[in-house]
């Protein structure tokens, strides 16, 4: 029998005993080269000095947000992003400096929907 969504359209049989997912962790991820790390306040001045290295702005031409026009405005962002519930946000750190090099993050995060 076919099922169909509120837009009347055709879907696919129910999944048998759905439970959602776990959410991703906040936990540290290390590697060879850099470690990415839950974002945190503390990474807004490496952060700022990162990106002030992008003179030409092209490094914003796909981000939600950005250029930063003073460290302060960065470091509310960087707070924002640390208290996000929807969105994972970790800072990559660049294990030759032990610096934060830029910011990396999983969207819309929906466990109960199996969206991670």
């Amino acid at each position: 029998m076919t099922r169909y969504n509120r837009q009347g359209q055709p879907i696919g049989p129910a999944v048998a005993n759905w439970s959602g997912c776990e959410t991703i962790p906040r936990t540290p991820m290390r590697g060879a080269i850099c470690d990415v790390v839950p974002l945190e306040p503390s990474h807004s001045d490496d952060l700022f000095a990162a990106y002030a290295l992008d003179t030409s702005s092209q490094l914003w031409t796909y981000m939600t947000k950005g250029p930063f026009a003073s460290q302060q405005q960065l470091c509310d962002w960087v707070s924002d992003c640390a208290d996000a519930q929807d969105t994972l946000f970790f800072a990559v750190i660049d294990k030759a400096t032990d610096k934060a090099i830029g910011v990396v993050s999983y969207l819309r995060l929906q466990p109960e929907n199996g969206v991670v």
